[in-house]
């Protein structure tokens, strides 16, 4: 079994700083069949200690794979992600006026 490593993903300034590169090291080092590198591992464990995930207060509760599918309009041309952002998106001004346009 592969193991399964855990992101601080809160500080988007950082993300490719405290996930991007320590995920893409992990991947590397796996298919070159290569010890992990220890910085990332302790890093890794930190984020570990913060507890359960399923413990933690989320801003929004997610209760529903649907939620966090992505979504495309064809007429827009545009991926959206989540069933949430896609409702908004077909109620939108920007999605009616393009529709009105194809239908001309």
């Amino acid at each position: 079994l592969l193991p399964i490593y855990r992101f601080d993903t809160s500080d988007k300034q950082r993300w490719n700083e405290i996930v991007l590169q320590p995920a893409l090291d992990i991947v590397l080092r796996f298919l070159q069949n290569k010890e992990m590198d220890m910085g990332v591992i302790e890093q890794l464990q930190s984020v570990n200690r913060l507890g359960n995930v399923k413990d933690l207060k989320r801003s929004v509760a997610i209760t529903d794979v649907e939620q966090w599918r992505n979504f495309y309009c064809t007429e827009c041309d545009q991926s959206l992600h989540g069933q949430l952002e896609y409702a908004h998106h077909l109620k939108s001004k920007k999605h009616h006026k393009k529709r009105r346009n194809l239908n001309r």
